[in-house]
């Protein structure tokens, strides 16, 4: 429902600032057995700074800042929702959720840009809510690649590797 509403919204707005860098980050949704409720804006928060820092475009999210958006998509007010989204002049906005499925966990990620018709989607599925950070990590390297072509950072490797393949430090000694 949600998404439909946005979709609608979406690609209303093509009123967006030429260059602009701005994604616009609404709350994760969080569905698992046991209820879940803090990672709601911590796993928002993580995907918004990794994906900024990675793409170089700025990130709004935090209840303070989306939540009116949030309400009005929920409550099927896309005009509305429009105007407050064309007011936070945003480039792309970016829904996540977390779905718990059995014993494993499906993370979902869409990003819409305001000039695109189509939503892009990206998904992973974890075997346990301890590797959610990681992953998104990854998720986060994979879209700013992409829809910003921006490649990951390359692993760097230790300064000095001995026989037994173990990394540490190596002295005059």
């Amino acid at each position: 429902i949600l998404l439909g509403a946005v979709l609608s919204i979406v690609t209303l707005n093509s009123n967006t600032v030429a260059g602009q860098k701005k994604m616009i980050f609404l709350p994760f949704r969080v569905s698992t057995e046991q209820p879940q409720e803090h990672l709601r804006a911590g796993l928002t928060s993580i995907l918004a700074s990794r994906l900024s820092e990675r793409s170089g475009q700025e990130a709004v999210y935090g209840a303070e800042k989306t939540s009116q958006l949030e309400a009005m998509l929920q409550s099927s007010q896309p005009q509305e929702a429009k105007k407050i989204l064309q007011k936070m002049q945003g480039s792309e906005l970016v829904l996540g959720s977390l779905e718990q499925q059995g014993t494993r966990y499906t993370i979902f990620i869409q990003v819409l840009g305001a000039n695109k018709a189509k939503a892009r989607s990206f998904n992973r599925t974890v075997d346990s809510l301890d590797k959610v950070i990681p992953v998104l990590d990854d998720l986060a390297a994979e879209i700013a690649n992409s829809l910003f072509h921006v490649q990951a950072a390359e692993q760097e490797e230790p300064a000095v590797v001995d026989q037994d393949n173990m990394s540490g430090f190596q002295t005059a000694h």
